[in-house]
């Protein structure tokens, strides 16, 4: 019974009625948006501890361990094998801390921080689910907006016209399609507004980011976008080191952007 109600209580995070606190919730909502389920017999142990530990701040392990698996691009062997033995570890009679369950490796650290780079290219999936957590550190009202809802979209598109002013702002071709793969290139809209937004120029994606259906959470890593009256490398440069200093804080990494030292 007790695993079967933590099970329940998983489940049941997308439910805004749910009597799951906050903080608690945020963790789990962020792992169900990823596939694979993995985590889950880890998080039902956690659920189970009642008052024996902390258990948002294990449930935020959990999901800091999920993620960097993904960025880490790990196979689904791979990670069933790692959360194999944080489960174990947790079905100890000593509990560990919550800062034992899992902590990457030096060179993996590094290849997190690489893969960063062009993480939509790696696994859209993923981009979409971490951009949608540092959505939540910024906007609480916009947790249970359905994944469903969102696309990735390139600010920078990813074949602008010949004759568009994003030719003339990003001269350079190395330069361009390396910050078109940027984190700090990107936004969640919705499928359709994607569609419209493709590859027009920056005013004009500003007007269809902004135009979102009532029925849609607009969201705030969307509208900083808006507050600017140009879209250039600095710009983008700026909102990546913005994001990686937002996923630093979030799960204690020290990840750099690529190319600094």
């Amino acid at each position: 019974a007790p695993f079967a109600n933590a099970f329940a209580t998983i489940l049941s995070a997308r439910d805004p009625t749910s009597n799951l606190p906050h903080d608690s919730r945020l963790p789990l909502v962020s792992l169900l948006r990823l596939n694979g389920r993995e985590w889950v017999p880890a998080a039902m142990r956690v659920l189970t501890l009642n008052d024996s530990g902390p258990s948002a701040e294990y449930l935020g392990k959990l999901e800091r361990a999920a993620f960097l698996m993904r960025i880490l691009c790990l196979g689904s062997g791979k990670r069933q094998t790692r959360f194999s033995k944080i489960c174990e570890s947790l079905s100890a009679a000593d509990l560990p801390d919550p800062s034992d369950l899992y902590e990457p490796t030096r060179e993996e650290l590094r290849t997190v921080s690489y893969n960063l780079r062009d993480l939509y290219v790696r696994n859209v999936q993923v981009c979409k689910a971490l951009l949608m957590r540092l959505n939540d550190e910024r906007q609480s009202d916009a947790l249970y907006a359905p994944p469903s809802s969102y696309t990735v979209e390139h600010v920078l598109p990813q074949r602008p016209k010949a004759s568009s002013l994003w030719r003339k702002w990003f001269p350079d071709s190395e330069q361009r399609l390396a910050l078109t793969a940027s984190l700090g290139n990107l936004v969640l809209i919705s499928p359709h507004h994607n569609d419209l937004a493709k590859n027009e120029e920056y005013e004009r994606k500003k007007e269809v980011y902004a135009n979102t259906n009532q029925s849609q959470v607009l969201l705030a890593l969307t509208t900083d976008v808006l507050a600017h009256d140009k879209w250039q490398p600095g710009e983008i440069v700026a909102r990546e080191k913005q994001l990686l200093d937002m996923v630093n804080r979030l799960w204690q990494l020290q990840i750099e952007r690529p190319g600094q030292s």
